[in-house]
């Protein structure tokens, strides 16, 4: 009897036929996902590392800038970057947010400048910052 996980006769020769992994199996033997990781992490230095360090007072928020937000009681400094959205970093005893252009806040705050107003939706309702400092 031939099949998966049998040897098959075929013109006199013996061949080995492996039974193919399926369902949980299958995550088990990629090993695709680390590597995918450290491209992730390789993508992102290089983009900070290719990221003009300079001064953004006075000017509109692009990436690089240093943001401190004010909304209703409360507080927030954020940092525009490239990549690593989500991380979080204190500089100077200050707690930094890393946020990414491609994310809501990020969106909103490109362009905008010191004395300005930023507004993005949380959870369906209108959530606005006002832009204290930019540096």
């Amino acid at each position: 009897m031939t099949g998966p996980g049998h040897p098959a006769q075929h013109a006199g020769e013996v061949l080995a036929v492996e039974p193919r992994p399926r369902g949980d199996d299958v995550e088990h033997t990629s090993d695709a996902a680390p590597f995918a990781r450290v491209h992730e992490i390789e993508t992102a230095l290089a983009s900070y590392r290719n990221l003009p360090v300079r001064s953004h007072a006075n000017e509109a928020i692009t990436l690089g800038a240093l943001v401190l937000l004010e909304s209703p009681g409360q507080g927030r400094c954020v940092f525009l970057g490239p990549d690593a959205a989500g991380l979080t970093v204190t500089v100077e005893n200050q707690e930094v947010l890393v946020i990414s252009p491609r994310s809501p806040l990020g969106r909103a705050l490109l362009g905008s400048r010191e004395g300005g107003d930023a507004e993005i939706l949380v959870q369906g309702r209108p959530h606005r910052y006002s832009v204290v400092a930019v540096s």
